[in-house]
């Protein structure tokens, strides 16, 4: 006979307790029912209400469990009597029950039912608790302090159940020298539980957290409800959260789910939503929808769009550096939520919206920031600058670097995220650059607040009343406001979908912005236009050998390079080129980026000897001498390390799907749309040097098609459309 003992409180509205002993009574449990109203039951009561079920069934009972809705009284008997019954059951009740104890006592209580010094007692089994984000709020703060959640299990697991076979152990605590037991134990056989608080050790709690997957949401909750009394909070966040991305996925993606069913049962602040938000991305980045429940909140809200911007400076890192998935239409809302800033900066900061009837002879160039020479983006904007003061020699050429991924805004809402340097720091770079010319470079003052530093670049720019604006920014308030009254031509440096408005949009790949634009319903067509790249290729200035990075000169070399391969190479890449390693011991991987891909340190361990990361090289052409093919991952962007291997005479293994490195390899090179046929393509070069020659030089002979001279004319050509463009809106908005 199996017994189930209910000690119930309130039970005539507890439904829920009702409930959960009718499913035990429905699993074949006989439930006896103990009202403490009606019983008067006390922390001592166990024994007594046990014996008065032998006294009833006899003692030869298969299975007896306490099922309760009393959290003093089912966490101190779990402790204190926890060999009397099989197993114990908590129902989390929205009734708080206090028995009446003097001070000494209620103290002790109090102590025992925090889990304090459980872990120095022999506690055989777990408790079962009827734990879900419905009822989560019934226990806010119950399982972060003393490991607490190590002592649960969700009560949906006792089916799974093992037999206990308990052992007899009498236990006295030692609480403030006070010694107390819920026993008489004359004979002395007893241990001693000292009731010492502890501190979180972050190790254990991880330990704890690997062994009891399930209370990863309730314990990262308990954290959020307690980061204003932890130390260094956000540090311990993103250490624990980091720690528990290492998990298996499945259960990861089950803590995220329940994490997003509390936020949605819960009522929280926009701040608190962004903070939770971060949170999951931390632990999980690449869980289906995390980018557009950011995106989502944004667009909800209209209360706090001053601190937006810098919200979609985090999803756009997440994206481009956790390996964050976009959903389809990300770049369609991205695009929205910029022009309400923009119209929130308008109508709040007090900017003088003015159409000038003339227009003096100055070009301002917007780019979100300007950082070392070193970053590829950063040296081809100064180089645009210069060849756009060639075209136009007797205009005055000034750069604002808009600093768009620093913003003191927001920070402390979001665990982690990312931000960037000042482009001031570089600046003696930037002017040694630009050495002989008269161009000037407008830099931003990262100390004020992003909207007060916009509100001062328009102002600047309005008095410099330029005829055109150039950009390339992503995410520039600045041009969101001044298309209101000057021309603006936007050049791509590889995304498809800008963040800003324009007149004209100048991509590499024309027919790929069409066909993106015209579904997201974002950019007429008419206003798109290609432009030819043009680069200036450095000479190699050193010798790169094989043996310097551990290779043989037998050895067949792939080089994949980027600053966000993490964002950029997903698991079925990965796993591509592992297993093209695996069938060639000869070949090797080099993968030069700043990040580190923990897909490859957790999955491929065992191959990595096999692959040599580098964080950083300037000059690539030196390294790809070394080097016998590029392996590019589906991204967009990666052109300037695709034109540089290009240059080398390396052959570009390279899918063909639309991107700004297919621009330049051409779309007959492409080596087709699935990872088979990468494989496929690398196979081929690998066996056949012959093949492997002429592909590199075919690279090679293709890179000389792309001119300045043709550039040129497409400049000239796009400025007059925009200027046609803005004249038409001009009498619109006038």
């Amino acid at each position: 006979m199996r017994i189930a003992i209910g000690v119930t409180f309130g039970l005539e509205i507890e439904k829920r307790m009702e409930s959960v002993l009718g499913l035990f009574e429905e699993d074949g449990f006989t439930v006896e029912v103990f009202p403490i109203e009606s019983n008067n039951i006390n922390i001592t009561s166990l024994p007594l209400i046990v014996n008065l079920i032998k006294e009833k069934y006899g003692t030869n009972l298969e299975e007896v469990i306490v099922v309760s809705n009393v959290e003093e009284l089912i966490f101190s008997w779990y402790r204190c009597y926890n060999y009397i019954v099989d197993h114990f059951v908590y129902i989390p009740s929205a009734y708080t029950y206090k028995g009446e104890y003097n001070e000494e006592v209620r103290g002790i209580i109090d102590v025992l039912i925090s889990f304090i010094g459980a872990e120095s007692e022999n506690l055989q089994g777990r408790i079962y608790i009827d734990l879900s984000p419905d009822t989560y709020n019934l226990v806010v703060g119950k399982f972060l302090g003393n490991y607490s959640f190590s002592y649960f299990e969700l009560l949906n697991e006792f089916k799974n159940r093992n037999k206990l076979v308990k052992k007899i152990s009498h236990k006295k605590y030692l609480y403030k020298e006070l010694e107390f037991s819920l026993e008489d134990i004359s004979d002395g056989s007893s241990s001693i539980v000292k009731l010492t608080p502890e501190n979180i050790d972050i190790q254990k709690l991880l330990k704890q957290l690997e062994l009891c997957p399930n209370f990863i949401p309730y314990v990262v909750f308990d954290l959020f409800y307690s980061r204003s009394f932890i130390p260094k909070a956000e540090q311990l966040f993103l250490y624990i959260m980091r720690n528990i991305r290492k998990a298996k996925q499945e259960l990861i993606n089950e803590a995220c789910e329940v994490i997003i069913s509390i936020m949605k049962l819960s009522t929280f602040s926009f701040s608190e939503q962004l903070y939770i938000i971060s949170l999951l991305v931390e632990m999980q980045p690449k869980y289906p929808g995390i980018i557009k429940m950011f995106i989502s909140l944004l667009l909800e809200d209209q209360r706090h769009i001053r601190y937006h911007h810098n919200v979609l400076v985090q999803t756009g890192g997440y994206i481009a550096y956790a390996g964050a998935l976009k959903y389809d239409g990300y770049e369609a809302d991205k695009r929205k939520i910029l022009e309400s800033i923009g119209d929130y900066l308008i109508d709040n900061y007090e900017i003088q919206m003015n159409i000038p009837q003339e227009r003096n002879k100055n070009i301002v160039i917007l780019t979100d920031q300007l950082l070392s020479l070193l970053h590829s983006p950063t040296k081809i904007t100064l180089e645009y600058a210069i060849f756009i003061k060639k075209l136009y020699p007797d205009y005055r050429i000034v750069i604002f670097a808009e600093d768009n991924y620093i913003d003191i805004g927001v920070k402390e809402s979001i665990v982690g995220g990312y931000g960037a340097v000042s482009s001031y720091r570089c600046r003696e770079e930037h002017a040694a650059f630009l050495e002989g010319t008269d161009i000037e470079i407008v830099y931003a003052n990262d100390n004020e607040e992003f909207l007060i530093r916009g509100k001062k670049n328009i102002e600047k720019i309005q008095i410099l009343n330029p005829h055109f604006i150039f950009t390339n920014a992503e995410i520039s308030i600045v041009q969101q406001v001044l298309f209101k009254m000057y021309p603006v031509v936007y050049l791509s440096f590889g995304s498809v979908v800008p963040g800003g408005p324009a007149d004209v949009y100048m991509f590499k790949d024309k027919r790929e912005a069409v066909a993106l634009n015209e579904k997201l319903n974002t950019i007429p067509e008419k206003q798109i236009q290609q432009y030819t790249c043009a680069f200036n290729m450095p000479d190699s200035q050193k010798i790169i050998r094989r043996e310097d990075y551990g290779f043989l000169e037998s050895d067949f070399v792939l080089v994949t390079v980027g600053n966000r391969l993490n964002g950029e190479m997903d698991e079925g890449f990965i796993n591509m080129v592992f297993n093209f390693l695996r069938q060639h011991s000869d070949a090797k991987w080099l993968i030069v980026g700043p990040q580190k891909i923990p897909y490859i340190h957790e999955v491929w361990k065992e191959d990595e000897k096999q692959v040599v990361f580098v964080d950083y090289e300037k000059d690539l052409v030196a390294l790809y001498g070394i080097c016998d093919a590029f392996l590019n991952p589906i991204r967009h962007g990666g052109g300037y390390s695709v034109v540089a291997a290009m240059a080398a005479g390396l052959p570009i293994i390279i899918s063909s799907m639309p991107s700004d490195g297919l621009v330049f390899v051409g779309e007959k090179h492409g080596c087709g749309l699935e990872y088979e046929d990468f494989y496929q393509e690398m196979e081929k070069l690998y066996q056949n040097k012959m093949y492997r020659k002429q592909k590199g030089e075919m690279m090679k002979e293709r890179l000389s098609k792309f001119s300045y001279e043709q550039l040129e004319k497409e400049f000239r050509q796009y400025f007059i459309m925009a200027e046609e463009e803005y004249q038409k809106r001009v009498v619109l908005l006038t």
